[in-house]
């Protein structure tokens, strides 16, 4: 095993020890290594590491044996609660009025009104135009492989002049995903997506939940509405 791939599975093993808060002993007791094993390896008493030891260990903790070795999960998880942090900001302290809709009837009138498909692309790189008539779709970044045609009640967060957050709802399998971006012009970064980690998941669909919910303003009823509807329907 190069250096480098043992200090990275090292870093991993004292990470996944730390987040499942088992301890190195089990770790090796349960790997069927005797006491001390990870210790000597980081040391360098133990100059190889067993494939046994590599895979019984991967078991134990739960996690394939590719992403142990390949994976820094240490800068994983610092990146997993900084959007965990990100997603309760938006959630708790921004508010909902700052947030703009858009989707493809909106895209649509601006092409119709004379707003070039390359110029939408600019402003939502996410977007392209394809068929008959300019239908737009979707380019997920989480499912490059799909086209996934565009739909109402997508919603953007303004950061700056050039710099939006984008949460945008897909299907998938006829079950509903939600994607997150950094948009600025040209450019979409990912940032999260609904995945295998549920607290990600709930805040994201929350977030998409409370932003598509429709306030109806209550109608002022004139004077002499009411008085109509009272002369016509009470008063008989």
């Amino acid at each position: 095993m190069s250096k480098w791939n043992q200090e990275l599975w090292l870093s991993n093993i004292n990470a996944l020890i730390k987040k499942t808060g088992k301890s190195a002993r089990e770790v090796e007791t349960a790997s069927g290594v005797a006491a001390g094993y990870i210790s000597r390896v980081k040391t360098g008493r133990n100059n190889t590491v067993s494939a046994k030891f590599l895979v019984d260990s991967a078991d134990y903790l739960n996690i394939d044996i590719e992403t142990l070795m390949t994976v820094d999960l240490a800068k994983k998880e610092a990146e997993r609660i900084f959007i965990i942090k990100t997603l309760d900001k938006l959630n708790n302290s921004i508010k909902k009025s700052d947030w703009k809709t858009w989707g493809e009837s909106d895209l649509q009138l601006q092409v119709d009104n004379g707003i070039t498909t390359d110029e939408i692309k600019d402003f939502i790189p996410l977007v392209r135009f394809s068929g008959k008539g300019n239908y737009p779709f979707l380019i997920s970044k989480f499912h490059p492989k799909l086209s996934i045609p565009l739909k109402d009640d997508h919603f953007s967060l303004k950061l700056d002049n050039t710099k939006s957050i984008i949460l945008v709802q897909i299907e998938i399998k006829g079950q509903p995903e939600y994607e997150m971006y950094l948009v600025s012009p040209g450019y979409a970064t990912p940032l999260c997506h609904t995945c295998d980690d549920s607290d990600i998941n709930l805040r994201l669909a929350k977030l998409y939940s409370d932003l598509s919910i429709k306030i109806y303003t209550q109608p002022t009823l004139s004077q002499y509405t009411m008085d109509t509807l009272e002369e016509f329907l009470f008063k008989k």
